[in-house]
């Protein structure tokens, strides 16, 4: 296959994994659903979803003051902007 026709299908490509990867979220937190609610009566089941395992969350490394700033600057931002309207 040459470049050209694999750029063409490059984005079939992504559509369809993407498409895979939506499928599979869907029916791991469908049946760990089923499996919370089948364990309520003191049984266990996976608090971990597959979306987690598959993409891990960045770790904050930001302090709680710098968090805090961010906050209240956004804050700040949109109440300036709603000011003008």
């Amino acid at each position: 296959m040459r470049a050209g026709a694999y750029m063409a299908a490059l984005p079939y490509m992504i559509a369809e994994r993407e498409r895979d990867k939506a499928y599979r979220i869907y029916i791991s937190d469908a049946l760990r659903a089923i499996g919370e609610n089948s364990a309520r009566g003191g049984g266990k089941y996976y608090e971990t979803r597959f979306i987690d395992l598959i993409e891990p969350k960045a770790e904050e490394k930001r302090t709680a003051e710098e968090v805090i700033d961010q906050v209240r600057g956004t804050l700040r931002r949109l109440q300036e902007g709603s000011e003008g309207t």
